[in-house]
């Protein structure tokens, strides 16, 4: 599974956040699919953005 977490670049990009390790990042990616499906996706991933440099995390 990490292996495939590796491969994939959204699971790679969701492993960046603090807690987040390969499982969990394969589980979100499977659950959500493509976010660019979702009408305001760019909102939803700035406003992720912004939440995690509040918590001074990193994207």
């Amino acid at each position: 599974m990490q292996l495939l977490a590796q491969e994939d670049e959204m699971a790679k990009l969701l492993m960046t956040v603090l807690g987040i390790g390969y499982y969990s990042a394969l589980l979100i990616v499977s659950e959500v699919g493509d976010i660019n499906r979702f009408p305001d996706s760019y909102r939803w991933t700035d406003t992720i953005k912004t939440q995690l440099s509040w918590d001074n995390l990193s994207w």
